[in-house]
């Protein structure tokens, strides 16, 4: 839901319904890659510490994108939907 909500805001109209696709297709993938991956690393007696760390990198290189991407202009959502008139008007 949230990513159609984003998707809806930010993206192009011709685009929203690849990036909604693309969305929920990696967040199924991890959710089946990470029961998995998980029970490996126990498996290999990592630590809670060494688990822990495991999944903060992720998480912290996915905030700094988010932030150097939310200092980046964009365009409004009408701007996003209206078509370039550049040189239309006279």
């Amino acid at each position: 839901m949230r990513s159609g909500i984003i998707n809806g805001w930010c993206a192009a109209p011709h685009l929203r319904s690849t990036g909604v696709g693309s969305s929920l297709g990696i967040g199924r993938i991890g959710s089946i890659l990470g029961p998995v991956i998980g029970g490996e690393l126990i498996q290999l007696n990592w630590s809670n510490a060494d688990l822990f760390i495991a999944v903060a990198v992720p998480a912290v290189i996915s905030s700094i994108v988010l932030i150097l991407l939310a200092r980046k202009p964009q365009l409004t959502p009408r701007e996003a939907r209206e078509p370039s008139n550049a040189g239309a008007r006279q």
